[in-house]
């Protein structure tokens, strides 16, 4: 991404081993930017794309979160088989830790400005979730706006949030602080456990990374101030830590580098 041409990777996956040849046609902003044939043949297709003179997405107290709008069709024999729309914010993103005369800092670069975080931890808004409506999601972003955040950080101990909470925070310009769901607790290392997880966070980085909004995928809540403050520490066997260490320092780093390498877990 620069000032003249963002340059994007389409990834299609295809959930059966056919193989036959498709027509796959990608618009963006509803101008058809490739027409390619390609099968499947167990494996993604991945189609090259560019957007000249990219206009870019910024959280909404520094400019405008433009979203470019895309759309992938695919057709067999001029028949539409199957198609798919998502909005796309073009911006990089860059977390700044150097040393300085407090210790070390910690302060996010947008599209290499320097941006000043002002937010909310947020957590469910309701204990029943299936209370929560589209006008309660829409409400809310918009009084994070209105009181000048630019930040929200989605909260270990709740839940990985419905789609709409994201694409609003695309729309609105809102940067979001992305927990894992694990939370002032101890879990279990064994290998059952840890690939039950492992599926958990590929499903969810897979589903949230195209998110111009999301700034940081972060393990979990207070663990590790639990384990060291808490007496934690003192009262239960090493291994406890060594299972924490399998789960926060290898399993989830591994897997966010592998699948979301633009962005710092």
């Amino acid at each position: 991404l620069n000032e003249s041409i963002a340059k994007l990777t389409v990834h299609i996956d295809c959930s059966n081993s056919n193989t036959e040849q498709y027509t796959f046609e990608i618009f963006v902003n509803d101008t058809l930017v490739s027409k390619t044939t390609d099968s499947f043949n167990n494996k993604s297709v991945s189609i090259p794309i560019e957007i000249k003179n990219p206009k870019r997405w910024w959280p909404h107290n520094v400019g405008d979160p433009y979203l470019y709008g895309v759309k992938i069709i695919i057709k067999k024999d001029d028949t539409i088989v199957d198609e798919a729309f998502v909005k796309k914010g073009l911006r990089t993103i860059e977390l700044i830790t150097e040393k300085d005369e407090s210790g070390e800092s910690f302060y996010f670069k947008i599209n290499d400005v320097p941006i000043y975080v002002k937010g909310a931890n947020y957590i469910p808004q309701n204990s029943l979730q299936n209370m929560v409506t589209t006008t309660h999601y829409e409400k809310l972003i918009d009084d994070v706006v209105a009181a000048n955040m630019n930040t929200l950080r989605v909260w270990g101990g709740g839940i990985y949030e419905n789609d709409i909470f994201y694409d609003l925070c695309d729309e609105k310009g809102l940067l979001v602080w992305q927990d894992f769901m694990f939370a002032c607790a101890m879990y279990p290392g064994d290998i059952a456990y840890l690939k039950n997880v492992q599926q958990e966070a590929i499903d969810n980085v897979k589903r949230l990374r195209n998110h111009a909004s999301i700034a940081l995928w972060c393990g979990n809540n207070e663990i590790a101030s639990a384990w060291i403050s808490w007496g934690w520490k003192e009262e239960l066997p090493k291994s406890v830590w060594d299972d924490y260490e399998k789960l926060f320092h290898k399993l989830l780093p591994a897997l966010c580098s592998g699948l979301d390498p633009t962005r710092l877990y």
